[in-house]
């Protein structure tokens, strides 16, 4: 059988190999360096314990295939020393069988690996969702608010495309807890919740940032449609009662809401936006209020209902993930070198 056969089927194991190990490396770039996808990282603590580990995989996938290209190097020159006989064929049918052996072990550990690194996702997506979310009504919270309220001002300054800020509160909070008690409350910032997560666009980042206070960050949103993004979480709420045995009482919210403007600040959105709810507060509660840039208007309920052929906000992933920080960075140029090394 010509040698020139054994180095081809050689050749392929080898290129099959350096698949497996560049399609295993590849996810854990994919999955761990997305950095934009997601509005905010896991706790710092947390991340760091992960990270050790995931680098600890990454050394002993290195580890486990520079020995593998060893022992290739070394059976190709042991073949390149043996003379033009029978010989040579066992020789290569020896080292094709040890190759074979050597590759099974190597997928074994690529497959233990890529197990490995499932756990750690799910690991991290836990503690993002402890970090970032809200335990009682499932929304996110003030951080992943922040987070996300910063990124959107970071495109609007390079973009120039509108975003608005809504600011909600529920009204008379505090006597509903006094007088049904804190699980009636609680269930009523449940039902908030649901009508926010069923009512605004998918583009859009509802959270709650306090106790009762909630906010929708509305992307690519003029003024006119933040109101009516305000007054459809509204007059959904307004329809919702809540109570025990006998008594029940009607919930409803304010709404302060801002558009961001040229020359302005981050701070002074938000300040713009709460100024409008106090307004709404201050109007009797249960209405909407805008700032205009000069002051709180209140918003008109005609002309706010979507038009009913309006198009439905595409199905856009909502951002989120985590952030690209040093230490990624590291993990980031670790793989990319070990990716380098096997080209």
């Amino acid at each position: 059988m010509p040698a020139a056969f054994y180095y081809v089927l050689i050749g392929i194991l080898l290129g099959a190999v350096q698949l497996a190990v560049g399609i295993v490396l590849g996810r854990l770039l994919g999955r761990y360096l997305g950095a934009d996808s997601r509005s905010c990282g896991p706790s710092s603590q947390g991340r760091r314990a992960v990270l050790r580990q995931i680098r600890g995989i990454t050394r002993r996938i290195e580890s486990d295939v520079a020995d593998y290209r060893r022992f290739l190097e070394s059976a190709s020159q042991g073949f390149l020393r043996l003379p033009q006989t029978d010989a040579l064929d066992e020789a290569v049918l020896d080292a094709v069988r040890r190759l074979v052996a050597a590759n099974q072990m190597l997928q074994e550990r690529l497959a233990g690996a890529e197990a490995q690194l499932a756990e750690q996702a799910k690991r991290i997506e836990e503690q993002w969702n402890q970090a970032n979310s809200d335990p009682l009504t499932g929304l996110a919270n003030r951080r992943a608010f922040d987070g996300e309220f910063s990124r959107q001002f970071a495109s609007w300054r390079r973009t120039r495309q509108p975003f608005s800020v809504v600011l909600l509160d529920l009204d008379h909070f505090k006597q509903i807890n006094d007088r049904f008690g804190h699980p009636v409350g609680d269930e009523a910032l449940v039902r908030v919740g649901r009508i926010l997560q069923g009512t605004v666009r998918e583009t859009d980042f509802p959270a709650r940032i306090g106790g009762e206070e909630f906010a929708v960050l509305c992307p690519h949103s003029d003024p006119e449609a933040a109101a009516r993004t305000a007054e459809r979480i509204r007059r959904a709420v307004a329809r919702v009662t809540i109570g025990k045995g006998a008594e029940w009482v009607r919930v409803s919210v304010s709404c302060g809401l801002a558009c961001v403007a040229e020359n302005e600040p981050p701070e002074a959105l938000i300040r713009r936006a709460d100024e409008a709810l106090y307004a709404a507060k201050d109007s009797g509660r249960n209405c909407s209020y805008m700032h205009d840039g000069r002051e709180p208007v209140p918003v008109a309920e005609r002309d706010l209902d979507d038009p009913p052929d309006a198009p439905r906000p595409a199905n856009e992933p909502r951002s989120g993930g985590l952030e690209r920080d040093a230490e990624y960075q590291v993990l980031a140029d670790s793989l990319r070198s070990a990716l380098a090394r096997l080209s």
